[in-house]
């Protein structure tokens, strides 16, 4: 999309593909350096949203084990935890046990930011760091 001769990058879903996003409840975090994403957590604070952050990804999966009414989404930068072939399969073990989370994939890996239903085993949406 455009306006004049800027193109416009478009507006994130208000809403998971999975479920809705619960603004209400606390996003949890899991990253090792906060890096150029740690702006990103104080833009989430000055919206209203509360935010749990850990380093040890386990921590954050028995977090949402032993509670996931307690969290809005599960936000993982990927990249602290060794990228995506290491957090794989431990991430299809999590959805499945708790699959109402909505969960964020933060990445500077990845090319593009991917929003398709394709990836919905494994997380909601992907972002590129």
């Amino acid at each position: 999309m455009a306006c004049g001769t800027l193109d416009l990058l478009p507006a994130y879903p208000t809403r998971m593909f999975s479920i809705e996003f619960p603004a209400t409840r606390p996003v949890l975090i899991a990253m090792r350096s906060r890096g150029d994403f740690g702006a990103n957590i104080g833009w989430m604070r000055a919206a209203g949203l509360s935010v749990g952050l850990t380093d040890q990804l386990g921590s954050a999966f028995s977090a949402l084990r032993v509670d996931p009414s307690c969290w809005g989404a599960l936000l993982i930068h990927v990249d602290d935890f060794g990228g995506i072939d290491e957090v794989l399969e431990k991430l299809l073990i999590l959805r499945r046990q708790v699959p109402n989370v909505p969960v964020i994939l933060v990445s500077w890996r990845v090319a593009r930011d991917d929003f398709g239903s394709e990836r919905l085993p494994l997380a909601d949406v992907t972002l590129r760091d």
